[in-house]
């Protein structure tokens, strides 16, 4: 686990099967942003947006812009589904 964002973008190469999971309105730097980032590494990285504020066009940015999950807090068992699936994304090359 990675705490900070600044961190992540430190991580060259990416280590496989890495799976960032980020604030909509994270400090420093919000989650669109930090997969916008990691996207520039030149592979898909399979992100999933987490919220206190859940909006139905959010949720639909995020999932145009290619992240794997938006979720809303409390996180319970949607989480786990989430993860098994950026892990199969990960697993097919990003398609």
């Amino acid at each position: 686990m990675i705490a900070s964002q600044s961190r992540v973008l430190r991580l060259a190469p990416l280590p496989p099967h890495f799976l960032p999971i980020a604030d909509v309105q994270m400090p420093g730097m919000p989650g669109f942003e930090l997969h916008q980032c990691l996207s520039a590494f030149g592979k898909p990285i399979p992100t999933i947006l987490i919220t206190a504020y859940p909006d139905d066009a959010v949720r639909e940015r995020a999932l145009s812009a290619g992240l794997i999950g938006y979720l809303s807090k409390p996180l319970r068992r949607m989480i786990a589904r989430c993860i098994r699936s950026a892990l199969t994304h990960a697993d097919s090359g990003g398609r």
